[in-house]
């Protein structure tokens, strides 16, 4: 007796699933984008510091470009891209805050602590990015003055003279305050009292001799008394 098989040719290899790419490749994407910023930052200050102008009012702008393009690499990957999206948002926010009047906040970067005296008067500081400290109670305050802070993208520190100090002339019943911020908080002693967008907040006593106007762009403004 004669068995036949029926013949099915032969086997076919098994297929290989597609392998998809790994979460590595879009952490490198994300890597790239945030350094590649970062460089920038710390090329722009090495510039600045050794007495290069530096347009520190396009960086946001530069930064959305950055970010843009990165996000449009990570479409065709799988995965997460909430850091990319978040650094976005920020930029975004930075360029609409910052580059509607950009001109204004043009100047260097880092920390300065002014403690003006009479002759001092008025006072001015701009900065692209970072603190400004105005202390006004250091020296006897002018019999009239004014003075400007603007800061694009950080924060600013006014102190002011207690009521009941050793001198009465330099009371706070002399001192009006006028606050800008693009986006941020105005904080007083401790405590937040607005924060938003187009953040406008003004103390002023009923006849002020010195007059303090604080512009920022993106940041927070903090007035405490000494």
């Amino acid at each position: 007796m004669v068995l036949f098989f029926p013949d099915h040719g032969p086997h076919p290899l098994p297929v290989a699933a597609p392998r998809r790419p790994s979460s590595g490749r879009l952490l490198r994407t994300e890597r790239f984008a945030i350094g590649l910023l970062i460089g920038s930052v710390g090329v722009g200050w090495l510039l600045d510091l050794s007495g290069r102008s530096v347009p520190w009012h396009f960086f946001p702008a530069i930064a959305l470009t950055v970010i843009g393009a990165a996000l449009m690499a990570t479409t065709v990957l799988p995965g997460r891209r909430r850091l990319l999206i978040w650094c976005g948002v920020i930029s975004l926010l930075a360029a609409a805050s910052v580059g509607a009047g950009a001109d204004r906040f043009a100047g260097p970067i880092g920390n300065v602590t002014l403690t003006p005296d009479s002759p001092d008067w008025p006072v001015s500081q701009t900065t692209s990015a970072g603190s400004v400290t105005l202390d006004l109670t250091r020296h006897r305050l002018p019999t009239t003055g004014s003075g400007t802070i603007g800061v694009g993208m950080g924060h600013v520190v006014l102190i002011l003279p207690r009521d009941g100090t050793s001198r009465p002339s330099d009371g706070m019943d002399r001192i009006a305050v006028v606050v800008g911020i693009g986006t941020g908080t105005v904080q007083l002693d401790g405590h937040a009292i607005d924060d938003g967008v187009d953040v406008v907040w003004t103390q002023a006593p009923p006849a002020p001799t010195v007059t303090i106007g604080i512009d920022v762009g993106v940041g927070d403004v903090e007035i405490r008394h000494g």
